[in-house]
């Protein structure tokens, strides 16, 4: 309903859709709450502003990429459904989705509660010592969303060339230095990786990766669904998300993303059976 009075009473041309609910161990807990927001959320802006001059990017995460938490499979749920809603033609606004890392210093990020915990000269509590991410600043950031309305390429996923992950341990080091605290008084707990966690992020299902006309941004090509499977899937969950428990709930929406793996692997399969001359 605010949406299509802000449709209304608007002249709306272009739509930067950032709104979701994005911390990993929150959602393992909310997954019904995740499905509303960030699944049924999308799909309503899609639905509410589809007219041909009015242009939709969605922001979604590198965690939407083999995802291992609620929050990236919701998030890799939603953008199948923009992926459906291009690939048949089902909508008249151009929609085009960015993949963000993590951006440096945002609202309850983990870099955040390293700040809080160095402050305080409390030990800095760590999942792993391997652990490490990606991230961007957050003028990278507002950079990517803007720029990819000047790329014409709409079928396919947006993300920023972020060079290599970074260890958090050494992120930790590097914010004591910034406050003149040395190394060597530094005192890192680890607490192990909690529900959903990864060791490490992934950009891409596909590793299909190619160049835009910035040098900065990439595309990357993933796996898409049949409508027919993508609808099912939307009506069931609209129909129970809020009647299953949790743990029924999240083999159900990860059940839906199961075959993406298998779909990489018949790819490669078949790639090689062409090069043998099979």
């Amino acid at each position: 309903r605010i949406l299509k009075k802000i449709k209304k009473e608007e002249k709306i041309q272009i739509i930067f859709h950032a709104a979701a609910y994005k911390h990993v161990n929150l959602l393992e807990n909310n997954i019904s709450l995740a499905v509303e927001n960030n699944i049924f959320g999308t799909k309503n802006l899609l639905d509410v502003f589809n007219y041909r001059n009015c242009e939709i990017v969605i922001i979604s995460t590198d965690k939407a990429a083999k995802p291992k938490s609620v929050l990236g499979a919701t998030k890799r749920i939603s953008e199948i459904i923009c992926q459906n809603y291009r690939r048949y033609q089902r909508i008249n606004s151009k929609i085009k989705i960015v993949r963000f890392g993590n951006v440096f210093g945002s609202k309850g990020s983990a870099v955040e509660l390293f700040i809080d915990q160095i402050n305080k000269g409390n030990p800095i509590t760590l999942t792993d010592f391997k652990a490490k991410r990606y991230f961007m600043s957050i003028q990278e950031a507002c950079n990517l969303v803007i720029n990819v309305t000047n790329l014409k390429e709409n079928r396919k996923i947006y993300i920023l060339d972020m060079g290599e992950q970074i260890l958090l341990k050494d992120i930790i080091y590097k914010l004591a230095n910034l406050k003149k605290i040395k190394k060597s008084q530094i005192k890192i707990k680890k607490i192990g990786l909690k529900k959903g966690e990864k060791l490490f992020e992934e950009l891409s299902i596909s590793k299909n990766i190619q160049k835009t006309k910035n040098k900065e941004i990439f595309l990357v090509k993933e796996p898409e669904h049949t409508q027919q499977k993508v609808d099912s899937f939307i009506e069931k969950l609209r129909n129970h998300h809020f009647s299953m428990n949790d743990k029924i709930l999240r083999s159900v929406i990860f059940s839906f993303l199961s075959n993406e793996k298998w779909n990489f692997k018949k790819m490669y399969l078949s790639f090689l059976l062409i090069l043998i001359g099979f």
